[in-house]
Formats: C-alpha cells, structure tokens, sequence
C-alpha cells in the first residue's frame, strides 16, 4: 500500500499558515511515477455482461453483547472553535444502545473480478476523480472515507480553528501516507494525498488529539457503510459464491498524556469478519454479521 510522495515527513512540526480565503479546487495533482498495483484485494474489470442476471447482498451488524467503552472524549484544545463543549461522543464505537447495531463498519465483497461500475464522482477518470475529506466541529466528515485507486483526496476545513491530516499506511503504528496542514477556511489537493493503493489509511489530527478517521482505498464499488441501524445492501452482485468482510477500526481509545495534557490517543486492533456467501440470478442473499463486544 502506497500513496503519493511530498509528504511533511514525521517528527518535523507543521509550521502555522497565515489565514487564507477558500481557493477553488485546483485540478488533481498525479503522483509521479506512482504504481497502479491495486493490493491483496486483487484487480477488478468493469463488465456490464456480469450484471445482467444480478443479486443483491443485504444484512446486519451488530454486537453480540453490549459494550461498555463509548465514554465521551475530552476537548482539550480551541473549545469554541469545536462547538463550545467541553467534551464530546467518540467516534471509535457508535452503536444503538436498544438494537446492539453497529455504525461505520465497512462491509466489502474480496475476492470479485468483475462487475458494475462505479458511480458519481468515483466513476470519473483518474485526472478527475476526487474524494472530499471535510473537518467541521473538530471531527472528520465523513468519519469514513471511501474511494477508489488513483483518487485524489481533496480537503477541506470548515473549522474556525487550524487542523492537520496525518494519514498512515494500514494502522497508526505504520508509515506516514501524507500529512498536510489544513488552514481554517481552506480547500487543498496536494499531490501527496493522491491515493493510489487499495488498504486502509487512518487518519488523525496531531493538533486535536481526538480527531480520527480513515479513508480506505477499495478497488469495486462493492461496498457499503453501515449507519447507527447497521444495515447494508449490495446490489449488482454477478451471481457466485465469494467472500464478504466486515471491517471496523479499533474501537478501544486509550489516552496518551504528557505534562498532565492528553497528547494522544492508542487504539485497539482493527476488527475484521470473514464470511462466505453465495448469490443466486436476480436472488437475494442474506449476510448478518454479529462482533464480539470490545473490553478495555
């Protein structure tokens, strides 16, 4: 998993920006030289002939017993800047307290050679095809972000405070994918941030510590993100048996402190869920997916 070069390199601090007004979005900056390889989920064809007869995919996720670790997060830093609260909900573990459900889980199929096409802005040619990563109230819209290989990843900032965009390469413990600062009011898309790998990036705010997310990179549009009701629906599914994965970024949140402060946050292991399924012509075919509660 690769994504472009220009990056501020780790440990050198991220020098302040004067103010500026919003620009409008600059064309998307190609990586140089940048490798296509699309990763351990394999290569895809668009083939409408694959779709003439096709299923659907649609269940649930939810946990198989209730949770104790949505505890809310402190804001520490720009209190007014963030909405004025001194705390706010983590985004690490969302789920509905009646119906166990689970939000932003990414449900994907792995192993599909070829299918439909992509759709919306992801269906534009790579020199197009943008993705857009907003910071409004001190969080990452959308908290999911996902995209396609060789996607250029455009971001914006909504925030009357000064945030940056640290992604890593597969878990926060892993190499910097890029990592720019994002003045307030500003619309960027550096070359650095053009995504050319499938896999998931992490993404976190080295200025508030509690900002998270993550882009992931899939190489078919089929895929789903669950909301708090845990639902997903797959359609257009060519008629076959394949593996289907439900995924969900480490739900535990451990804070770091330095100086008294919370300079930081650990999280758990990523959570991932393989099941087989198999789709009948013009069929529907029922997946549910049921995780093992986090613990601290």
């Amino acid at each position: 998993i690769a994504v472009g070069v220009g990056a501020v390199p780790e440990g050198v601090p991220v020098q302040a920006q004067p103010d500026k007004p919003k620009p409008p979005v600059a064309p998307p900056v190609r990586r140089p030289g940048g490798n296509k390889k699309t990763g351990k989920l394999g290569d895809y064809e668009v083939d409408p002939s694959k779709v003439a007869n096709a299923g659907v995919i649609e269940g649930v996720v939810k946990f198989g017993s209730k949770p104790n670790l949505n505890k809310p997060v402190a804001i520490s830093k720009d209190v007014e800047a963030c909405g004025g609260h001194s705390t706010m909900p983590s985004e690490r573990l969302v789920f509905d307290e009646t119906s166990l459900t689970v939000k932003n889980c990414v449900v994907f199929l792995v192993d599909i050679k070829a299918g439909k096409d992509w759709t919306g802005e992801l269906a534009k040619g790579p020199d197009d095809r943008t993705a857009l990563l907003d910071q409004k109230g001190c969080v990452y819209l959308p908290h999911i972000l996902v995209c396609r290989p060789e996607t250029q990843v455009v971001i914006t900032n909504s925030d009357p405070a000064e945030h940056n965009v640290h992604t890593y390469v597969g878990s926060t413990a892993g190499a910097t994918g890029f990592n720019e600062l994002s003045p307030t009011g500003s619309t960027l898309t550096p070359g650095s941030a053009y995504i050319e790998d499938v896999g998931p990036y992490p993404v976190k705010c080295d200025i508030h510590a509690w900002m998270s997310g993550t882009i992931w990179c899939l190489p078919h549009p089929y895929y789903a993100v669950t909301a708090k009701d845990g639902k997903f629906r797959l359609e257009g599914v060519p008629p076959g048996t394949y593996q289907i994965r439900c995924w969900h970024s480490g739900m535990q949140e451990t804070p770091i402190t330095a100086g008294g402060a919370i300079s930081g946050y650990d999280y758990g292991q990523d959570v991932e869920v393989t099941q087989s399924v198999t789709v009948e012509a013009g069929g529907t075919a029922k997946v549910d997916f049921t995780l093992d509660a986090p613990t601290r």
